[in-house]
């Protein structure tokens, strides 16, 4: 995608942006409501005109062509599946509506059944079905068409927590097995880090940050990517002649210009009363909350700063953890900290 915007009259919808998608990419473009994430992906799908821009597919430049002429197929969160029809007919509409030969869709059909795990369902009515398998259905409906790019719009929004998560795993492994490209948009967080290999982050119709799901969650280059990514605590500090100061405390080195800054902490580096001598950053505070979460202890601490600080504590790990009302001291290491541009 080339400079690709959106716009409505004087709102903005998606602000101009460059997006490279490649080959076998499972991409999660992520955001809050309204962000612009799904206008993207009807923009790549070929249901929303860009205002300025192109967008290529495999080096073709499919700007002005509808959905049905693009190398590109679409899930939606509402499955759009047809009622009157069987699970084998929805499968194969689309071969058939293309002219395929009946035995060249029943070959196509009995195939992707048997890779969405279909296969005993295929001459049931898609009202007998529960909600995962009609996503199945609808999957193995954009699948057969055999599409460059596929395109799931929240496809796991409308299941159960155990059904998506079920559903997340049957997506990584048909991934896998298939070998091709993937974009879905999702406002999920974990979501998103447990599918995508490329995340690209939105917010207010701009494309904030792009990158591994490693690299987005441990090295975010904004306030909101830290903060919207998952949980994190970002501290106040002032930056004079490489030198950097809390504003509740403790000072590190560190090169660049002078003036107040941010830094971002994720709250599982954070350890509690580290050992004396322990190389790295250390505050002191007094524990406001301890909340028990069965894999770790949640940990609400005040700061010299008025300010509040998170961390998450091994509930593995019994040695004298502090109660409410105790002072304490926290620290991590200067590499599991990161500098925020804004």
């Amino acid at each position: 995608m080339e400079g690709v915007s959106v716009s409505y009259g004087t709102f903005h919808a998606l602000r101009p942006l460059d997006l490279t998608i490649g080959h076998g990419d499972f991409l999660a473009i992520l955001g809050p409501s309204g962000c612009g994430k799904t206008t993207l992906l009807r923009a790549i799908g070929g249901f929303q005109r860009p205002t300025s821009g192109r967008i290529l597919i495999d080096g073709q430049d499919v700007t002005a062509l509808g959905p049905e002429k693009r190398p590109s197929n679409t899930v939606f969160q509402g499955y759009g599946l047809f009622p009157h029809l069987n699970v084998r007919q929805n499968i194969g509409y689309g071969l058939r509506i293309a002219g395929r030969g009946r035995p060249d869709i029943a070959r196509e059909v009995e195939h992707i059944a048997a890779l969405v795990r279909l296969q005993e369902y295929l001459d049931r009515p898609i009202d007998k079905l529960s909600g995962g398998q009609r996503q199945r259905v609808a999957l193995a409906r954009a699948l057969v068409m055999r599409p460059k790019v596929l395109l799931l719009d929240e496809p796991l929004a409308a299941l159960d927590l155990k059904l998506r998560q079920t559903m997340q795993e049957e997506l990584r492994r048909i991934h896998r097995e298939i070998g091709g490209t993937f974009v879905f948009v999702t406002h999920d967080q974990s979501e998103a880090l447990s599918l995508a290999t490329r995340i690209a982050v939105m917010n207010e119709g701009h494309l904030v940050q792009i990158g591994s799901p490693e690299e987005i969650y441990q090295r975010p280059k904004s306030r909101f990517v830290a903060t919207f990514l998952g949980e994190a605590n970002v501290l106040a500090a002032t930056r004079r002649a490489g030198h950097v100061t809390l504003a509740a405390g403790g000072s590190f080195t560190s090169r660049g210009a002078d003036g107040d800054i941010a830094i971002a902490v994720r709250p599982e580096v954070i350890k509690i009363a580290p050992s004396p001598g322990a190389a790295g950053l250390t505050l002191r505070g007094r524990v406001r909350d301890r909340v028990y979460l069965g894999s770790h202890l949640r940990y609400e601490i005040g700061l010299a700063d008025g300010g509040r600080l998170v961390a998450a504590a091994d509930t593995a790990d019994r040695r004298n953890l502090p109660a409410p009302g105790e002072e304490i001291t926290v620290g991590w290491a200067h590499d599991a900290q990161v500098l925020l541009d804004t």
